[in-house]
């Protein structure tokens, strides 16, 4: 199901909020002319936006957390073996320097290791990438200078796994969470409880602008948005 809002979740949760904060104080104005639009309704209402609230925050968390945590696994575990990798290269190679500056600078440790040594993602995964780029000239090589066949390809093995992880990680930091149908119809219908109570705030304060603007969905809504990176939905906002 799709959003009939142009906002981010967060983004039209936030501004529901502040036009009911805005209704509070004049309500009896919009009860006489809805007799439905109650302090129990908004009580309700709030409530309702509070919830959504609660659970896009908590949807979004888990599907971060369980990705940030992919990544970390397969971190720990390739700085480790590089860190490894790199040792040998260095003892197997000890007495011939011309070509340990070669395998080093082909398989991205030149220029990436000390970041990598950090911890730094990106770095980690330039190296694993270099490596199983550029194994295969070298790979028999190196068995045979003494270092480990399993090693290196757990080294190779690790590098396409990561990037996809890391590609997962940013994608879902910057992207609005996927919520379940139920969720997603609760928030259609906050939205549309909203704009009616918009709408009306609009004919109530026909001959007086700045109250009107109190119930302006779009002009709060990008006030907002201009402190968020939001992506839209469908819809068109009022």
């Amino acid at each position: 199901m799709k959003p009939n809002y142009n906002y981010s979740h967060l983004v039209m949760l936030l501004t529901c909020q502040v036009i009911l904060k805005n209704l509070v104080p004049v309500l009896a104005l919009f009860t006489q002319r809805l007799s439905t639009l109650t302090a129990v309704y908004v009580e309700k209402l709030d409530t309702r936006i509070q919830t959504g609230l609660q659970k896009i925050s908590t949807d979004k968390y888990f599907v971060q957390k369980n990705a940030t945590k992919e990544v970390k696994s397969i971190v720990d575990r390739a700085l480790k073996n590089l860190r490894a990798f790199y040792t040998d290269l260095k003892v197997v190679f000890a007495k011939d320097k011309p070509l340990l500056e070669t395998i080093l600078q082909t398989f991205g440790f030149t220029k990436w290791y000390e970041l990598a040594g950090r911890g730094k993602q990106e770095a980690i995964t330039a190296i694993l990438m270099a490596i199983k780029e550029n194994i295969e000239p070298y790979r028999q090589q190196l068995i045979e200078a003494g270092m480990n066949a399993e090693a290196i390809d757990t080294l190779v093995a690790d590098a396409d796994p990561l990037d996809k992880a890391n590609v997962a990680q940013e994608s879902i930091m910057g992207s609005r969470p996927v919520l379940t149908r139920e969720l997603q119809t609760e928030l259609n219908d906050i939205y549309t409880e909203v704009i009616a109570i918009c709408t009306l705030g609009k004919s109530i304060y026909n001959n007086d602008p700045v109250s009107q603007k109190l119930f302006s969905f779009r002009a709060i809504a990008e006030g907002l948005e201009n402190k968020r990176d939001s992506k839209p939905g469908n819809g068109t906002p009022q």
